[in-house]
């Protein structure tokens, strides 16, 4: 029986596609690890939060039809609202939610190795977080128009949160842990 001869492309190392690249480490902000201004982390006391931020602008029940996936499931909050930034606030406990930077000048995201507020550039995230700068896109944000997003995951292993930075101007203007509803 005659044997096929394998097709010149096959041979040729110069026309041979080369396998995809692997992927690469996730690259991930852990929210267990995250505090604002080195003491309060994202997940603390409300005492500590009003120590960062001051007193919250309103403190409201929000509406469960138009909120989607609390941090934690099944327990009654209201949302501490500081400008745009939101924690969600159970009893003595408040979990950050989202950041504004403008509202907040001197207030900074801390982790091992890392430090973001509103002075973070593109440029300097992507010495840290490479393939998520490069993964960059343009979102239209209410009242505010266009920005660049970038995606983070909140876990070495992914999870249902991924953080959110919107950048304006090149510079960090705000972050929000995020959840597909």
């Amino acid at each position: 029986m005659p044997v096929a001869a394998p097709s010149p492309a096959a041979t040729n190392p110069a026309t041979h596609s080369p396998a995809p690249p692997a992927p690469g480490p996730i690259e991930f902000i852990d929210s267990d690890e995250v505090t604002l201004n080195g003491t309060q982390h994202l997940v603390g006391t409300t005492a500590g939060l009003y120590k960062v931020l001051g007193r919250p602008d309103s403190l409201v029940a929000p509406d469960m039809m138009d909120y989607c996936m609390p941090y934690y499931h099944n327990r009654p909050f209201k949302c501490a609202y500081y400008g745009r930034s939101c924690t969600e606030v159970y009893g003595d406990t408040a979990v950050v939610t989202s950041l504004d930077f403008n509202r907040h000048p001197g207030l900074e995201l801390r982790s091992a190795g890392l430090r973001l507020s509103r002075a973070t550039t593109l440029v300097s995230l992507a010495n840290v977080f490479p393939q998520a700068v490069k993964k960059q896109s343009i979102v239209d944000v209410y009242k505010k128009g266009q920005r660049v997003q970038i995606l983070l995951e909140s876990a070495q292993v992914p999870n249902d949160y991924t953080w959110s930075l919107l950048f304006h101007n090149g510079l960090l203007e705000s972050i929000e842990l995020s959840t597909p509803c």
